[in-house]
């Protein structure tokens, strides 16, 4: 988690007021990320890194789906019509958004999505 916190703030996305993602929307979405592939299936700490940078970099779709710490699920049409650029449900009050104002989201994606492949293309 603190490595995702350090790649957001080299690009200035860890900063929710500026549509960076929040601390608390990244345990979310790590707790999602390892609970669904990670831990028993990836059992090496730079490769569940790596995974987690692939998936939500290239193929997480924050307009049709959201996540809430436990697992992923298809956004409602009233997610979906909150205008909010992804949803990740609170864990502990699921009627809040905790990274509603993550308007930057698309450019975290590519973050992500970049890091994966500078990662992929040092390692051969």
């Amino acid at each position: 988690m603190l490595i995702i916190k350090k790649v957001l703030a080299k690009h200035n996305l860890h900063k929710p007021y500026s549509g960076g993602l929040n601390s608390y929307s990244i345990v979310l979405m790590t707790s999602t990320f390892l609970e669904k592939f990670g831990i028993n299936h990836c059992s090496a700490l730079s490769q569940n890194l790596t995974e987690f940078l692939k998936f939500f970099g290239n193929y997480f779709d924050p307009a049709t789906h959201g996540l809430d710490g436990t697992r992923f699920f298809t956004l409602s049409p009233e997610q979906r019509d909150k205008n909010e650029m992804i949803y990740i449900r609170d864990f502990q009050n699921s009627a809040n958004n905790t990274s509603r104002s993550a308007f930057r989201i698309y450019e975290i994606k590519k973050v992500f999505s970049v890091a994966y492949h500078d990662i992929m293309e040092k390692l051969r």
